[in-house]
């Protein structure tokens, strides 16, 4: 019985996912392992899925990044020369929204320094959204819309936009908000700077200057 349980086990294959796998999931295996023999195999199959649940939620938070894109970057997304225009911010969102990134998102969104006139919300490289991150959302957008900034959002795709629309993130920023294109939601932008220059009186000879290059370029 010895021998088959030896066999039955594949201890090389088993020493070598210990060695190669990441410290959590080694660890993961090992604690699965261990009570399989000293306790029961339900109790160690149950731990081990909850334990990989965590791990797995533990990376998914991690990948999650929210961070302002460069003047650069913008110009290469629209495959377009423009103006830099300081009352215009781009954030870009990249991962999943869901209950574990909540934190990230709102520190990263609620304490912008400086308040633009406009601040576009990039969501291409978000996958999927939850009902918590939705509700965060929604709060974060109210939030920036009290402080006087224009929210935009755009390149969500059709899965993510049908949530957004179930959630009322729609009603909240109203149709205008909401683009496919982050070029469409760019130009958005510079025609409200165009029609409502006295936004930010201090800096209204940057805003005729950005809308008179704007229209040239158009």
């Amino acid at each position: 019985l010895f021998v088959v349980s030896y066999n039955m086990s594949d201890v090389r294959n088993f020493v070598c996912l210990v060695r190669i796998a990441p410290r959590a999931d080694a660890l993961i295996l090992l604690i699965t392992f261990f009570l399989t023999i000293f306790a029961d195999l339900v109790v160690a199959v149950n731990v081990g899925v909850v334990l990989a649940i965590l791990q797995f939620m533990r990376k998914m938070v991690s990948s999650v990044d929210i961070h302002a894109i460069s003047h650069k970057e913008i110009e290469a997304a629209i495959q377009k020369d423009m103006e830099r225009h300081p009352e215009i911010m781009v954030y870009t969102i990249e991962g999943p929204l869901f209950f574990g990134a909540v934190n990230a998102f709102e520190r990263s969104l609620a304490h912008i320094s400086k308040d633009p006139v406009c601040l576009i919300l990039r969501l291409d490289n978000v996958p999927f959204v939850d009902l918590t991150g939705l509700k965060m959302l929604n709060e974060v957008i109210r939030n920036l819309q009290r402080r006087g900034i224009l929210v935009y959002l755009c390149e969500a795709n059709p899965q993510v936009r049908r949530h957004m629309y179930k959630a009322g993130i729609f009603k909240t920023l109203g149709r205008p908000h909401v683009w496919r294109k982050f070029a469409s939601a760019m130009e958005k932008c510079h025609q409200e700077l165009c029609l409502n220059p006295g936004k930010k009186s201090e800096k209204n000879k940057k805003t005729n200057a950005a809308c008179l290059t704007w229209k040239k370029q158009r």
